[in-house]
């Protein structure tokens, strides 16, 4: 079987559904491609009784993630403050915590002097000559600042929660960029967080919707080969889709598993198959109390809990966790579930159309991206963009949203 369009999309997450439907908005003929049988990718929203649990992508900030916002007035979504009125404790210690609306004065210095690294940070690439020697262990280069033990800890315990990893492990530069996002460190320290009523997979359900979006579902594409008129892609299934103009939008892991056209991605592909950081998963369960804590804790607990009423959801490392009450995730915040067998996750590490959770880069990962991201705008009609690869807010919705966007406005504004 052969299927022919002007664009292939490959990937059906916020990027690929964003993109297609700026194009399909400009009269160009669309076609997305996706390996699973759902819209979303790693928005992934399940409805458990009368609550949304998500598995995936769950939070944005209204006020710096505006593209997001315009894309959910769009549609007609609304958003919800994340358990109001509460606050957000970090466990550092087993006898020792911290709440977040209450920074005492050296972890607030900590941060200033982290914001002398995000001034560093350039909005259009990753690595530049000013700032690539901070592309090491975010663990390292909070050491060689100097702070006072009970700041440090606290920092660690909150990064944990926005990187679902290890700072031994993933780069500084990558979470700087995330200062530099929010403003500064201390702003990204407190924004206020948000859900999308309804689920976050709602919001690219609803552009596939609305632009009457062309998908074709369980095809997993196996190799791209640039022939003398386009694209050639063909799948797990031996089905072969032909266009003029390609845009790649599988998570940054995944690139290593498809046969791309061109050599120079080697590097890029290697970095791919090594992984990002980020091993975490989130476990939802059941608890035998009401509670409305939110705890962070630092390594080797990795966790975050939030919970509302009954329930509860602790995020940790996958490659940690086990269905058992006596793992550390649950030692941590000291509140087993009622069954350690009604505890309900979805391993992204394990899941091949992901193999990992949001991103969060490696030391000597950040010239890949900044590659990959490179070559659309060389070349428009080959583009690789995604929630990872792009240069703003990755990791995020909002970048997921930026990147299909502008890939699609390359296409539109391509010379004819």
């Amino acid at each position: 079987m052969k299927t022919s369009a002007d664009i292939l999309i490959i990937g059906a997450g916020l990027t690929g559904v964003c993109a297609g439907r700026t194009l399909s908005a400009a009269g160009f003929d669309v076609l997305i491609v996706e390996a699973s049988s759902r819209i979303g990718g790693r928005t992934h929203s399940k409805k458990i009784e009368n609550r949304i649990e998500e598995q995936g992508a769950e939070y944005l900030h209204p006020d710096h993630h505006l593209r997001a916002m315009k894309a959910l007035a769009d549609h007609h979504l609304k958003i919800c403050p994340e358990t109001p009125g509460s606050d957000e404790t970090w466990l550092v210690s087993a006898s020792h915590q911290r709440s977040a609306s209450n920074l005492e004065p050296a972890l607030i210095e900590l941060s200033r002097k982290i914001d002398r690294g995000v001034k560093l940070i350039d909005p259009d690439r990753w690595i530049t000559e000013k700032n690539a020697h901070l592309d090491q262990p975010f663990q390292d280069y909070v050491d060689r600042l100097g702070a006072a033990p009970g700041a440090q800890e606290a920092l660690m315990a909150w990064t944990a929660t926005l990187t679902g990893a290890d700072p031994r492990s993933f780069s500084a530069l990558g979470i700087l960029r995330d200062f530099f996002m929010f403003g500064d460190t201390l702003t990204a320290l407190t924004a206020a967080e948000h859900r999308i009523i309804g689920g976050t997979q709602s919001l690219a359900t609803a552009m596939v919707d609305q632009a009457n979006l062309r998908v074709e579902h369980d095809q997993k594409v196996c190799a791209i080969e640039e022939e003398r008129r386009g694209y050639r892609v063909t799948t797990n299934t031996g089905a072969v889709f032909e266009s003029r103009a390609l845009i790649l939008t599988v998570p940054f892991n995944v690139l290593c598993s498809i046969s791309l056209p061109s050599n120079i991605l080697k590097k890029a592909q290697d970095q791919s198959q090594r992984g990002h950081a980020n091993r975490s998963a989130k476990y939802w369960f059941d608890s035998e109390a009401p509670f409305d804590d939110r705890i962070s804790a630092a390594p080797p607990a990795l966790a975050f809990m939030e919970a509302t009423g009954a329930a509860g959801c602790i995020i940790a490392d996958s490659g940690l966790s086990t269905p058992d009450s006596s793992h550390p995730i649950f030692e941590a915040v000291a509140l087993p579930p009622k069954e350690p067998s009604d505890l309900r996750v979805h391993y992204w590490t394990e899941d091949p159309l992901a193999r990992g959770a949001w991103m969060t880069v490696r030391p000597g990962q950040a010239s890949a991206i900044d590659q990959l991201w490179a070559i659309g705008e060389m070349n428009p009609n080959f583009q690789i963009g995604s929630g990872d690869v792009t240069p703003n807010w990755s990791g995020w919705m909002e970048g997921a949203l930026y990147a299909g966007e502008t890939m699609a406005l390359r296409l539109i504004d391509r010379p004819s």
